[in-house]
């Protein structure tokens, strides 16, 4: 939350009012899209590698 642009989103999506977190879940949803469309396959296989370490983190937890 150092950045001030970045500050102002976080704080809004975590202090704010459930359409807030609307909005900033559709924001990081469209940041990602045009990820998607200027990077191509690497912005989709990032994030899906990403899950599976949390989905198998998320696993060995449940185990317990």
């Amino acid at each position: 939350m150092l950045v001030p642009v970045f500050n102002l989103f976080l704080r809004e999506a975590i202090h704010g009012t459930d359409n807030d977190r609307l909005w900033f879940a559709f924001n990081l949803l469209v940041l990602w899209l045009i990820a998607v469309v200027t990077f191509g396959y690497p912005a989709v296989i990032i994030p899906a590698l990403c899950l599976v370490g949390m989905a198998f983190l998320w696993l060995l937890e449940t185990v317990r």
